[in-house]
């Protein structure tokens, strides 16, 4: 897999939506590479990584993720992701690392799919490898953001676009088994002692309040944030106010000296 890096600091680990890349964490990256460590990675088949034969799985991704900061020699990191990058980052935080300081859910939900959600993605896969991938980035091209997104923003609509349509067929399919298969971490992470931020857009068509709000209720040191105007993607959407949102809550966050 290929990994992004830039700055110095604490260090802090961001984990990309289906099926984009690691390029929409790329303002991150840049404005706060002062005072953080940011590191981020395509998934297999997405972005700037290969796709690999085998395929994956979300708790494969945690093992690597967390063999590259040992190399890289972090010892203390939050971990953060956007829908499927919450899912890894909660299969990360099941295992409790002793150096996860806290931890950033944006659009995303600790339960595993539900049989006709889990039939529904075997089904794409089926789809994809029959026709390809096109009808399903279609059908994601409007379900990613909200309406006033599409509405208002023709450079993000066209950078999503063209950014699923980068994705390799195996990666697809590989990335939506991987979802399919994932484990029910709620119960692993319930109770869970670091600072959380949970992150939703007020218009999501695939997460819905309630459940973004139950998933910030898990954790005693959460705080939530509904993102007016935005759908699935409110970094990309709201980027002024999430940034600011992400930067108050990585000051809460107390790093060991």
């Amino acid at each position: 897999m290929v990994f992004h890096e830039t700055g110095s600091g604490p260090c802090l680990v961001l984990l990309h939506a289906f099926p984009l890349n690691a390029g929409m964490w790329s303002r991150e990256h840049y404005l706060l590479a002062n005072h953080y460590r940011v590191l981020s990675l395509d998934y297999p088949g997405f972005g700037m990584s290969l796709p690999e034969q085998e395929g994956f799985t979300l708790p494969l991704l945690g093992d690597r993720i967390l063999e590259k900061l040992r190399v890289l020699g972090i010892e203390q990191f939050v971990i953060g992701g956007c829908s499927m990058g919450g899912y890894l980052a909660l299969e990360i935080a099941r295992r409790h690392p002793p150096g996860l300081k806290g931890m950033v859910l944006i659009d995303t939900r600790s339960t595993a799919d539900s049989e006709e959600a889990r039939t529904n993605r075997y089904l794409q896969i089926v789809e994809i490898k029959s026709h390809g991938a096109g009808a399903l980035m279609q059908r994601l091209s409007n379900l990613l953001v909200s309406e006033y997104s599409r509405a208002n923003q023709p450079a993000l609509v066209e950078y999503l676009e063209r950014t699923m349509k980068s994705a390799s067929i195996d990666g697809v399919t590989h990335a939506l088994r991987a979802m399919a298969e994932r484990a029910d971490t709620t119960e692993d992470v319930r109770g869970l002692a670091v600072p959380v931020l949970v992150v939703a857009g007020e218009e999501d068509a695939l997460i819905t309040q309630d459940e973004a709000e139950q998933l910030a209720d898990l954790f005693p040191h959460s705080s939530f944030h509904l993102l007016p105007q935005a759908g699935h993607l409110p970094n990309l959407e709201q980027p002024e106010l999430f940034l600011n949102i992400l930067t108050s809550f990585l000051q809460t966050v107390s790093f060991d000296d």
